[in-house]
């Protein structure tokens, strides 16, 4: 998955591919127990690399909204990333 985020990402957001993949759970009590699942210092680290990406992960997401099929994925494992902080 992350060899497939780093393909299809700015290079900006490049760093924090695997971060996609490991918080970007589709389905949502699986993303639930993961969250439940982990410390308090691995929240706030996630939450802080959020924050630091805000705009660069705005940005890559509202210049993909038209996707191809393989794009969709990663777009999704976005969402599903960004889903994840916010119920933090």
């Amino acid at each position: 998955m992350i060899s497939s985020i780093v393909s299809r990402v700015s290079p900006e957001l490049v760093p924090i591919a695997h971060y996609v993949a490991l918080w970007g759970i589709s389905d949502d009590d699986e993303r639930q127990k993961f969250l439940d699942g982990v410390s308090q210092e691995v929240r706030e680290n996630f939450r802080a690399i959020i924050e630091q990406f805000c705009d660069e992960i705005d940005d890559w997401m509202i210049a993909h909204e038209a996707l191809t099929e393989k794009d969709r994925t990663v777009y999704g494992a976005f969402v599903n990333m960004l889903m994840a902080a916010d119920s933090l």
